[in-house]
């Protein structure tokens, strides 16, 4: 059909078009039947390679078989070393790690589903360093414990009517009662 020609001009542009069969009435020549879906290869595993989140792919025995780059650098371990190595077997749901190389401790938080992968049930398991949350979690509980204290404090210190800020009573109390 004519119309077959302009699809070469559209590599690289996703173009949604509903129901061909009734746009192109009578089109019995079969071509819609070869039309084939577009295949983004390259574009997806750019998408991988570049997400700052780390990504395995985890079989039913546990073992890694797939660790885009994200992965790599969140456990520290190269893909060589990574690859059917034992993880074991993920919950699947949301949970938070801790990682420890030498002084480099991250806060890793973990959730994994259950895909296909070649066939075969997998546990895709995603990873996101959480340790400047975690960071900043600590510091504000520290911080809000800290206010806490204090605000304790002079709350005692008042209600015993010794020096602290609110008080009554005291020295200077005393000159003016005289």
């Amino acid at each position: 059909p004519m119309w077959a020609h302009y699809a070469n001009l559209a590599k690289g542009f996703v173009v949604v078009i509903d129901d061909l069969e009734h746009i192109f009435v009578g089109d019995n020549t079969g071509s819609l039947n070869k039309l084939k879906p577009v295949v983004y290869k390259d574009q997806f595993e750019n998408i991988i390679a570049h997400i700052s989140d780390g990504l395995l792919i985890i079989d039913q025995k546990g073992l890694i078989k797939f660790a885009n780059p994200a992965a790599t650098n969140l456990l520290e371990k190269d893909l060589d070393h990574l690859l059917n190595s034992e993880l074991g077997i993920p919950i699947t749901d949301s949970t938070e790690i801790e990682i420890n190389h030498g002084f480099n401790l991250k806060n890793i938080e973990l959730k994994s589903t259950i895909t296909k992968w070649f066939g075969e049930d997998v546990y895709l398991v995603s990873l996101r360093d959480i340790t400047s949350r975690k960071q900043q979690e600590i510091a504000l509980y520290e911080a809000k414990e800290k206010a806490e204290s204090a605000n304790q404090a002079n709350t005692v210190g008042a209600a015993g009517g010794g020096a602290g800020r609110g008080a009554r009573g005291g020295a200077g109390a005393a000159r003016r009662r005289r």
